[in-house]
């Protein structure tokens, strides 16, 4: 947490007991406040999030048909077929050139065009690989959920990590504490909020943007404890 007041790191000190912020700035008008007071401040902020059991075993489900349309779409031999094609344009493409059929700059515009087709295909192809499964799109959507009973049963060193990586904005002003959701946790509310409140016809727009959300999000539970939580690099299969 930081001051509002003059941005400097509050520092936790323990006092007949108690665990209290201190702004380690002289003559600051913010002095201290409890930790009781942040923890309270950190649960709000999380249950801001809410999400029931229906909700999560529908948007599984239609998550589930749209990547099975997608992979029927996209298979990677699709790919591979169309990228050869590409591969062999270029080829004749060169050997026109060689031959004397087209002239340098026919050659170059036409290059320039299956070049850029080449690579919009290998960026489809690399984005393939990274799909989330179903299984790992209901754990997100279970951590959301659970995100405030999560933090309950943490253990402190595991509650720094839900709080820096779930959370933004922590600043305390005198008495007053500020904390919200990070940018990560409020793009999936909001998604997740729209695709059930929207109407019909909008409703996949949310759910594009839930998957692309879950992309970022890594949540791996131990017996019970926190492994991994936390916005991260996907990795490709």
């Amino acid at each position: 947490f930081v001051c509002h007041l003059c941005r400097t790191t509050m520092i936790a000190e323990r006092q007949k007991g108690h665990v209290y912020y201190r702004c380690q700035t002289k003559d600051c008008a913010t002095k201290t406040v409890r930790e009781e007071s942040i923890e309270d401040a950190i649960k709000n902020a999380l249950s801001n999030v809410r999400i029931s059991d229906e909700n999560i075993d529908y948007l599984t489900n239609e998550f589930e048909k749209r990547i099975t349309a997608k992979s029927d779409l996209h298979e990677p031999k699709t790919f591979a077929m169309q990228i050869a094609q590409l591969e062999d344009r270029l080829d004749r493409l060169t050997d026109a050139l060689i031959d004397r059929i087209i002239d340098t700059a026919a050659y170059e515009v036409r290059k320039e065009s299956y070049l850029l087709q080449k690579a919009t295909l290998i960026e489809a192809k690399e984005k393939q690989k990274i799909l989330p499964s179903v299984d790992d799109l209901r754990n997100f959507l279970e951590l959301i959920k659970s995100l405030v009973s999560t933090y309950e049963i943490a253990l402190p060193p595991e509650k720094r990590i839900i709080v820096q990586n779930a959370t933004s904005n922590r600043t305390v002003d005198r008495k007053n504490i500020y904390i919200q959701p990070a940018n990560w946790l409020l793009e999936c509310t909001e998604a997740i909020g729209g695709f059930f409140g929207g109407r019909e016809r909008t409703r996949t727009p949310y759910l594009l943007s839930a998957s692309e959300a879950l992309y970022q999000v890594s949540y791996a539970p131990k017996r019970g404890r926190i492994r991994s939580f936390g916005p991260k690099t996907p990795t490709r299969n």
